[in-house]
């Protein structure tokens, strides 16, 4: 079955329950927003992924140098298995796909094994302009 839920999200596919202890109410509405969204860009591409990193606390957050303002810290971004590249490279040539669900992504390039789907956009972003971004925390 194709599809995540906002447990997936929340515990990064069951491994890290633990963090759950510092879901407040509005990180489990925004992960609860964003499962159907990364869901409904999954089944257009055509396969399930797993969730390499969902929800984090700030001190998980800072110990994977993740951006200290990141949307993991408020469940709305997901980091899903993309180890041959292959998601990323489909999202790249289907953008569209990202603006119809409302969503953004980190570019393929600075994400090697991962793709970064989030449900806000990053700072800067201007309607009409691209989808993905680079952190600037990051090199490609």
């Amino acid at each position: 079955m194709i599809g995540l839920t906002a447990s997936d999200i929340l515990t990064s596919s069951g491994r890290h329950t633990q963090r759950l202890d510092w879901v407040s109410p509005a990180v489990e509405r925004n992960a609860h927003n964003l499962a159907p969204l990364v869901t409904a860009v999954l089944l257009a591409f055509g396969e399930t992924r797993r969730v390499n990193s969902g929800f984090r606390d700030v001190r998980s957050n800072a110990k994977v140098g993740g951006a200290p303002m990141s949307f993991h810290i408020f469940g709305q971004a997901v980091d899903l298995e993309d180890t041959m590249g292959k998601l990323g490279a489909w999202l790249l040539k289907n953008e569209k796909t990202l603006a119809t669900y409302g969503l953004w992504a980190e570019h393929p390039e600075c994400t090697k094994s991962w793709a970064h789907l989030q449900s806000e956009p990053y700072p800067g972003w201007t309607p009409g302009a691209s989808r993905f971004f680079r952190w600037a925390g990051k090199k490609p």
